[in-house]
């Protein structure tokens, strides 16, 4: 499932040269303080490209899409519960049916900003952005794993 949230911030109208800039911000169940403060980073970015007349937003990965806690959707942010709910004593796995979404939409100049450096489920999204030839780049979430 693919939720949408509409935005409040009143957002340029995209150039007809404007990139397409999705922020990466991967929050599992239960969202704590370091992933919000990734996810205030990961705004803070999107409002920036905007003003510059990109077209940005944030891609949440996450564990259920209507449970997201305290965080403020003022902003252009698709949402994907790409994380099952795991059985006590296992580990997470990755919805892969929910996982195609995250590229189903990618353009020739689609770009990735990753703001979490070290979370397992990098190295499918990663193998994948490579096979696709989609450019992508790497913001360190201060060293905690996300």
């Amino acid at each position: 499932m693919l939720t949408f949230v509409q935005s409040d911030i009143a957002m340029p109208m995209r150039a007809a040269q404007s990139r397409d800039i999705r922020h990466l911000v991967i929050c599992p169940q239960p969202i704590g303080p370091h992933h919000c403060l990734v996810y205030l980073a990961a705004r803070e970015q999107v409002v920036e490209d905007c003003s510059r007349g990109d077209s940005a937003r944030i891609v949440l990965l996450t564990g259920r899409s209507r449970q997201t806690g305290p965080l403020p959707f003022d902003i252009p942010v698709d949402i994907l519960p790409v994380f099952t709910a795991p059985n006590p004593g296992q580990h997470t796995r990755i919805n892969r049916a929910v996982f195609s979404c995250l590229f189903a939409s990618v353009r020739a100049d689609t770009v990735f900003r990753i703001h979490a450096s070290r979370h397992p489920i990098l190295l499918p999204i990663l193998e994948r952005m490579r096979a696709l030839g989609i450019a992508y780049s790497m913001k360190p979430s201060n060293g905690s794993a996300s």
